[in-house]
């Protein structure tokens, strides 16, 4: 019942905007169908067959809504040409590469997915009280990790469809679909044309580390939504000329501001940016920056009012203090008191930190231009010809602009990344996307002809690299055991928890060094996760600071040395596959 008021809700939405887009309505045979669809789910649920109804029914009610929009797509169209035929095709393929990587990374969750979904576990209770303690930058056992709106999110829809920690995959499964049928909206309200939004689905489809996302329940395709929406009311706002400016939108830019930084922390950027754009390129600035701050306090302030109840901050994040370090740290790093004096920092290493920061450069760069090859080869383009229209002074102002705006503002977060030292792939998810979906907007207005060129270019392109990507990839079948159900957690946690029984209290807190992500993340004990730099001093000094009197690793354990003065200092009881340490 829940799956089929949320595909009511969603499908609504979607149906109103394929309205603007392309004249489309739904019809009673597309309403039957989704009515089935929601049988379908329901029934499987009951049955327990989580892979079969959640995976499958995902699959097909994605592949479903797919055609419904190529279809309406299509319909404005005709007559249909080579060029047309392969813009279509191109389409399709990329929406293919989105159901292999779903299906390949479907439920093989990080330590992330888990705490999205513990956080939400505690919505309507004592909110933030976490068992999986995976921070030592701040000494609280209180959630500090993660805002709160991804994770209010996904416990809304577990109330509605109760599948437990598969919430999160349900959510993003309707982000992506909202996120494709608004790049189609964009497009078509900026230039009247749908090739940039279709453009923008097809990198949509094939970024691996955003279906990785998706179908690992992280946060990254809510805050790519929000950005979409975000650059289509800061159009209307920027762009008095064009457009009519309601004073509205300057609140709900600030509204959904706010909600992006509640979603990930590194949305700060944009809310600072934004604001700076309404004070340089809006009229009336200043009243319309205060509604926009205002807006911004509002969907930000339940963080801020968390954040000074429970650590006595006004922003808690487990990721102060890394900006200053030479080398980058994560939030589980522990530094030992000897290690505190002689830790180099920019203050006192302003060589040493300079150079590691060119370091984290050349790891960002890289990055982000293998994030998505067909992102990157696109934004070249766009850029090259951008820069010909500028020399030859052919470029609308309005439009200079708008690429200086789109520009400097990932410029910006990239220079974050940089100076916080994080590298991974994914964090350039939303360049590759949004970046890249708003300079192709650009383009347009400028006149390029890109269809015919880059429609039959990325066609061919896409099917050559389907076939370099998957071709010889075979579809991974060890975590079936683990989607048999909704409520059973993979075996290897049924073991070490019916191992523990008549041992431990469930209150009991435990330093666990192995298999640390699915067991926290199931079994709901206090679990504090090894830190980044697992040496026996940051062990014995977390043991010691946080009065943990026990330790859990694997027979196979990765770490020897600690395993070695384990046995010496302290009472070990063997279980099936793990020791179980005592330690004074």
């Amino acid at each position: 019942m829940g799956f089929s008021l949320c595909n009511v809700l969603v499908y609504s939405i979607v149906e109103r905007i394929l309205y603007q887009v392309a004249n489309f309505r739904f019809n009673i045979k597309h309403a039957l169908s989704l009515l089935l669809f929601g049988i379908f789910y329901g029934v499987g649920l009951k049955l327990q067959y989580q892979l079969f109804s959640s995976m499958f029914g995902m699959i097909g009610l994605g592949l479903y809504f797919a055609l419904i929009c190529i279809w309406s797509v299509s319909e404005r169209m005709w007559p249909l040409n080579a060029v047309k035929i392969c813009g279509l095709a191109l389409l399709f393929l990329a929406l293919c590469t989105a159901v292999i990587l779903f299906w390949k990374n479907f439920g093989v969750f990080s330590l992330d997915s888990y705490s999205y979904y513990e956080i939400a576990t505690t919505i309507g209770k004592k909110f933030g009280t976490v068992s999986t303690i995976r921070q030592y930058v701040i000494d609280t056992e209180y959630n500090i990790s993660f805002p709160y709106f991804y994770p209010l999110c996904i416990w809304i829809m577990d109330k509605l469809t109760g599948i437990g920690h598969y919430a999160g995959i349900l959510v993003n499964y309707y982000v992506v679909i909202l996120t494709a049928v608004l790049l189609l909206y964009v497009s078509k309200m900026f230039v009247n044309r749908l090739w940039c939004g279709g453009l923008a689905i097809v990198l949509l489809c094939t970024t691996s580390s955003y279906m990785e996302e998706v179908a690992m329940a992280r946060s990254i395709p809510l805050a790519i939504l929000c950005m979409v929406i975000l650059l289509s009311v800061l159009g209307y706002c920027c762009f008095p000329n064009e457009q009519k400016v309601h004073i509205f939108y300057y609140w709900a830019l600030g509204v959904g501001a706010g909600i992006l930084v509640s979603t990930r922390f590194d949305g700060m950027i944009a809310v600072a940016y934004f604001a700076i754009l309404i004070l340089l390129a809006s009229r009336n600035r200043l009243i319309n920056a205060g509604l926009y701050l205002a807006g911004c306090l509002l969907t930000a302030s339940p963080w801020v009012i968390y954040s000074i109840v429970r650590v006595g901050k006004i922003w808690a994040s487990d990721n102060s203090g890394t900006a200053f370090l030479v080398e980058p740290s994560v939030p589980s790093r522990v530094y030992t008191p000897n290690e505190s004096e002689a830790l180099l920092t920019l203050f006192n290493a302003p060589k040493l930190w300079f150079i590691s920061r060119i370091q984290n450069f050349l790891n960002n760069l890289r990055s982000l231009l293998s994030c998505n090859y067909i992102s990157t080869v696109l934004l070249c383009v766009c850029i090259a010809y951008l820069l010909y229209r500028v020399a030859s002074r052919k470029m609308a102002r309005n439009n200079i602009i708008l690429s200086l705006v789109i520009l400097l503002f990932y410029a910006g977060k990239f220079a974050m990344y940089v100076i916080v030292g994080y590298s991974d792939i994914r964090y350039h998810a939303e360049a590759a996307i949004v970046g890249v979906f708003v300079i192709l907007i650009v383009c347009a207005r400028e006149q390029l002809k890109l269809e015919k060129a880059v429609i039959v270019a990325l066609f061919i392109s896409l099917v050559g690299g389907m076939y370099a990507q998957f071709g010889n990839t075979i579809i991974p079948l060890r975590n079936w055991a683990i989607l048999s159900s909704v409520e059973v957690a993979p075996q290897r946690v049924v073991e070490l928890e019916q191992d523990l029984e008549g041992y431990l209290s469930k209150s009991t807190p435990i330093l666990m060094l192995d298999f640390y992500v699915d067991f926290s993340g199931w079994s709901n004990r206090t679990v504090y996760v090894p830190p980044a730099v697992p040496s026996w001093e940051n062990v014995q000094y977390i043991l010691k600071q946080k009065n943990i009197h026990y330790v859990i690793l694997a027979k196979d354990t990765k770490y020897p040395e600690i395993l070695s003065e384990l046995q010496m200092r302290g009472n070990c009881l063997e279980l099936s596959t793990f020791y179980l340490f005592a330690v004074p």
